[in-house]
């Protein structure tokens, strides 16, 4: 506990007094001290703003209804993302985010994602008859990402059409926050940025520490993640758990120490330091077939 503590406090030290600490995710990246480097350790202290907060997301709706029984038409090698809707569809906090936004999103134009899947969620849950309809927000995909990677009908990864949508919905509530006279300052990778309803749903902060064995160069890196990608062996029992905590161990790195310049000398450890409300799991299956497809 003592030893994670430390670079906790030294980001503390550098940034000054308490109200320094609130604001220090606008300008601090990271720092070196020594051999011991600390990026983006702005992360783990409370962040300045709550932009959850600001854009009234805070009410729990008590009236929410959960009655599926509709479906939804496939739009073209679009099942990816109709699954996709439907295991939003069963996650509360999610709920209460797009029926936040459906009551407090008036202003919203006519092409917004949020709305759309709001919509969708909704429809899914208390439509009275089990006739499929087309799902709003898959109709939008193109404005999924800025690439327009899912306007199309080729078939997609879950995962990534998942990561996708909800980025696009978290940019909506971005530029909302934006909008206010008290965002002034803050960039996309501070710490209030992470408090929207996204990240507070799927946010983990996790910390990866490399440690070289020629040198006393140690990387101590804080990240914000909303997904874990796991691999799944070819054969035999499986546990999940077993799984995410393999890939959060510790991992053999190729590459070059910066310290010391020693070739595949480092290690790196990864651990989740701040579990998030709801955990995403990318499974990776690696065998391949070519008979079988």
């Amino acid at each position: 506990a003592a030893a994670a503590a430390a670079p906790a406090a030294a980001a503390a030290d550098l940034v000054g007094d308490a109200g320094a600490a609130a604001s220090a995710d606008v300008v601090l990246v990271g720092f070196a001290t020594g051999s011991m480097e600390l990026v983006a350790h702005y992360l783990r202290l409370q962040a300045a703003l709550d932009v959850g907060s600001l854009l009234d997301y805070d009410v729990m709706p008590s009236d929410l209804v959960d009655e599926t029984r509709t479906g939804l038409q496939n739009l073209g090698n679009t099942c990816y993302a109709n699954a996709v809707l439907f295991a939003i569809s069963k996650i509360c906090s999610c709920r209460y985010w797009f029926a936040n936004h459906q009551a407090h999103g008036a202003s919203c134009g006519i092409e917004c994602i949020l709305c759309a899947l709001a919509g969708d969620i909704a429809a899914l849950a208390t439509l009275p008859n089990n006739e499929p309809f087309q799902p709003a927000s898959v109709l939008r995909r193109r404005h999924w990402d800025e690439a327009g990677r899912f306007d199309n009908f080729v078939q997609h990864d879950a995962n990534e059409g998942l990561t996708a949508l909800l980025t696009a919905c978290n940019a909506v509530d971005w530029r909302a926050f934006k909008s206010l006279e008290v965002a002034r300052g803050f960039s996309p990778d501070s710490a209030v940025a992470h408090t929207t309803p996204y990240w507070k749903i799927f946010g983990a902060l996790t910390r990866q520490i490399s440690r070289c064995a020629n040198c006393p160069k140690v990387v101590d890196k804080c990240e914000m993640r909303t997904s874990f990608s796991v691999a799944v062996p070819l054969a035999g029992p499986v546990a999940i758990e077993q799984l995410l905590c393999d890939a959060l161990g510790k991992e053999a790195l190729s590459d070059v120490c910066q310290g010391c310049g020693a070739r595949d000398s480092r290690t790196m450890e990864t651990v989740m330091e701040r579990p998030p409300q709801v955990l995403v799991l990318h499974l990776k299956r690696w065998d391949f077939d070519v008979v079988r497809q």
